[in-house]
């Protein structure tokens, strides 16, 4: 169990080893993929933490619909280096997802933090054709670029759906979304409706299910750009999961959990090192 440390002694460790180079992130997806990318380009200088080995007093953490759990800690670090460092530290990154932050600004963001460009980390490397290729080398059958888009249209509109839902319904629980997948005439399509119906019967939000559709409906119509600045990971690979199963394209017994590690397998150094976000990190770290 690594030490655990106060901001504070943070901080004082920052100031007197100007040489380290320390990011800190939410969890383990993260450390795994930058301190994979530093090992592969012997950055022995850089340390990759996780939040869980700082102590941040729950007083300073802000709990908002938009900013909580490990999220909420990393950004209370960092402001609240701002205040007790006697300088600025600039060995220190706090590399925070950014969530619904494309859409509804963080306020008083820190000079520490480094927002994801996707909405978080793993999903800046949901591209289609490195994960057709890995899921043709494993499972045998080619994903289609019209399944790959319904599969992405459908993670954007889960993505609207907790943007709305964050702020009117904190407490809200989400639904499985492989239901709502369907094959229609050889077409894979996602029922938004039926999905906000069970959605809506879980949460005890029926009177509220038309708000909530069209509001998810027109925030989608706003999006532009790279559709990975609106999608969650998780929604991601649970719909690609479905889509897969639905088209019979895995066998029997293969798990998400699976799907993910194949995910995970196409995320190599030189897609990292190519990578507009890794490769800021790495000119800050000094690394070439």
């Amino acid at each position: 169990m690594p030490m655990r440390r106060t901001i504070v002694e943070w901080t004082t460790l920052l100031e007197v080893e100007p040489a380290l180079r320390v990011v800190f992130v939410e969890g383990d997806a993260d450390q795994w993929l930058i301190a994979a990318l530093f090992q592969s380009l012997n950055a022995v200088n850089v340390s990759v933490v996780k939040i869980c080995e700082a102590t941040v007093p729950a007083r300073l953490i802000p709990n908002t619909p938009f900013s909580s759990g490990n999220r909420a800690r990393l950004l209370a670090l960092a402001s609240t280096v701002e205040v007790v460092a006697t300088r600025p530290v600039h060995n220190l990154r706090c590399v925070v997802d950014r969530d619904c932050a494309t859409i509804l600004p963080v306020a008083n963001e820190s000079q520490y933090v480094r927002f994801t460009d996707g909405a978080n980390l793993l999903i800046q490397f949901a591209a289609f054709k490195p994960i057709q290729h890995a899921l043709g080398a494993v499972y045998g059958p080619q994903l289609s670029a019209d399944d790959y888009c319904a599969i992405t249209d459908a993670a954007q509109f889960l993505f609207a759906v907790r943007v709305v839902t964050y702020g009117c319904y904190p407490d809200a629980t989400r639904v499985d979304s492989y239901s709502s997948l369907a094959l229609v005439k050889d077409q894979l399509l996602f029922d938004r409706s039926e999905y906000i119906k069970r959605f809506a019967l879980a949460n005890s939000l029926a009177r509220e299910r038309k708000y909530i559709l069209d509001q998810a409906n027109a925030l989608c119509a706003r999006f532009g750009g790279d559709v990975r600045k609106y999608m969650n990971y998780h929604d991601f690979l649970a719909l690609l999961y479905g889509g897969l199963k639905r088209r019979r394209f895995v066998r029997a017994g293969v798990s998400q959990t699976e799907l993910g590690r194949v995910f995970l397998a196409t995320i190599n150094v030189d897609r990292m090192v190519q990578d507009p976000f890794l490769k800021e990190l790495c000119t800050w770290a000094g690394v070439k």
